[in-house]
């Protein structure tokens, strides 16, 4: 797995939409060694898991997502919605650069993580607007691991990986603004927790 700086994006168009600031089109491509533990220059909001009932966007399409299988991962996608479900036999890969490794891991269901996308624009609203009107530039990663005993989805968002090939390996990059963030979902209570936006450089 190759991790990258923000900069070894930059040079190749990375942040082409609107969605990233201008301090992130600049820099020198670099390439280091996976790391645990956590994000370089990230900001990390609260832990505490938070409901959200009510919603300040517009509501998430209803349709039914396509979903497509390769490999064993699993490509969904709906309006404004692109990602790929890893199969947990991949997970660890997918997740252990961003965090410490969990119990186990699993793989979330179209409807899980469908949940979690109509649930999304209502929590960020409240503890990040300025995601909100993005979300349909990011392309996701959806990742089930198993934490304390609770099954949760870990959605990394990133609004470009090249030059990886996302659909089929991880994205993980140091910096970069908010063109990069997680975040963790509980399908059985529907709680949102440790939202993480990537720090600039």
């Amino acid at each position: 797995m190759t991790r990258l700086t923000h900069t070894a994006i930059a040079t190749i168009a990375l942040c082409a939409t609107a969605s990233c600031s201008g301090d992130e089109r600049h820099g020198t491509a670099t390439a280091e060694p996976p790391r645990g533990g956590g994000l370089h220059g990230s900001q990390r909001a609260p832990t505490t898991p938070t409901r959200t009932t009510t919603s300040e966007s517009p509501p998430p399409s209803t349709a039914p997502p396509r979903t497509t299988v390769e490999g064993g991962f699993t490509r969904i996608q709906a309006q404004g919605i692109d990602g790929v479900i890893v199969p947990d036999a991949r997970a660890s890969a997918f997740y252990v650069g961003h965090y410490s490794a969990p119990s186990s891991y699993w793989t979330p269901s179209a409807d899980e993580v469908m949940a979690l996308e109509r649930a999304l624009p209502a929590h960020l609203a409240h503890a990040a607007a300025q995601l909100v009107p993005k979300l349909g530039r990011y392309k996701r990663q959806y990742v089930g691991v198993v934490e304390n005993g609770a099954r949760l989805v870990f959605a990394n968002f990133f609004c470009d990986a090249r030059p990886i090939e996302w659909m089929h390996r991880p994205v993980i990059v140091d910096d970069g603004g908010d063109c990069y963030f997680q975040i963790k979902y509980d399908p059985s209570t529907g709680a949102f927790s440790a939202l993480n936006i990537n720090g600039d450089a």
